[in-house]
């Protein structure tokens, strides 16, 4: 769930993206999971979908590969899109929850779109395809 104010716009870096509606501190928590809101799935699971739904689920969901479960975040969160110099980055959550947090790596300025490093905790991840 975010927990910073965001919008939406098109992305350079990849379709549409997340985007800070205000100054976001370096430090601040901007994602957490929670239960009831946010969806996870073990891998498992995930082959018994409908392809099309499957390929969408893929599409915004990363996989934990040290708990084997997908997580799909419920709100706008899907739309962070990756970066090799990413301003967030991943913090262990303050109710330690296994899936940890999302913080501010440094200020992040109003209509900065917000990135992560996708490598850091999408197993498999291996950089966008052309």
């Amino acid at each position: 769930m975010l927990h910073v104010r965001t919008y939406l716009d098109k992305s350079p870096i990849a379709g549409i993206g997340l985007y800070a509606r205000e100054l976001i501190p370096a430090g601040t928590i901007i994602w957490t999971f929670h239960v009831g809101f946010d969806v996870r799935i073990l891998a498992d699971e995930i082959v018994k979908l409908p392809e099309a739904t499957r390929e969408k689920f893929e599409e915004y969901a990363y996989l934990n590969g040290e708990t084997g479960k997908y997580v799909y975040c419920s709100d706008d969160a899907r739309f962070f899109n990756h970066s090799d110099d990413p301003n967030t980055g991943d913090a262990l959550a303050p109710d330690g929850d296994e899936d940890g947090a999302t913080v501010a790596l440094r200020d992040i300025q109003p209509g900065e779109e917000i990135t992560s490093d996708y490598g850091t905790f999408h197993e498999g991840f291996e950089g966008y395809k052309e």
